[in-house]
């Protein structure tokens, strides 16, 4: 009988690295921006209105008003392309290691897309605190009348857990002399 050549942590890796990119670009539905509406002076209540998902502002863009929501329009269509190809990557590696294969070994490839993909997540986190921050009418600031919605924030967590799981699967090893 042949033993199993497969690695757990390799497949641990993998299974986390699909579930964290998967988690990104579903976490994409929810809201990139909220409006607060109402008054409050401390006995009016104040209620919060959402501008759209981030799949909204990446597809109804094209009317942008501002260059760093514009920014954040492109890193988020950058967070998309990573994210799908982090997965993709992450399923190649675990078939790979069921497979018992060293040359469907991608993790190192996975890395590095998944530092992109940190990078362009808080690069389109930046943008749209650099957005909120300059749309303030007279003396209000921005973060008054705005919040970053969660699907900004949804978006870097699950970057940075991608990230982690892909350090968790071994790259393959050198053969020795």
């Amino acid at each position: 009988m042949s033993k199993s050549k497969f690695s757990l942590r390799q497949i641990i890796g993998d299974a986390f690295l699909i579930i964290a990119g998967a988690l990104t670009l579903g976490l994409m539905a929810l809201p990139y921006l909220v409006m607060k509406t109402g008054v409050d002076l401390g006995f009016a209540q104040t209620s919060d209105t959402s501008l759209g998902s981030c799949y909204d502002l990446i597809t109804n863009g094209q009317d942008l008003n501002s260059d760093a929501l514009a920014a954040s329009r492109v890193f988020l269509i950058l967070v998309l392309v990573a994210a799908c190809i982090v997965i993709l990557l992450g399923l190649v590696d675990m078939i790979g290691s069921f497979m018992g294969k060293k040359v469907l070994n991608v993790t190192f490839i996975s890395r590095l897309v998944s530092i992109l993909l940190v990078a362009f997540a808080a690069a389109a986190f930046i943008s749209i605190v650099v957005c909120v921050s300059e749309s303030g009418f007279g003396d209000v600031s921005g973060f008054d009348i705005y919040q970053i919605g969660t699907g900004y924030i949804m978006v870097l967590v699950f970057s940075v857990v991608a990230l982690l799981a892909s350090f968790v699967a071994q790259t393959k090893k050198a053969k020795k002399k």
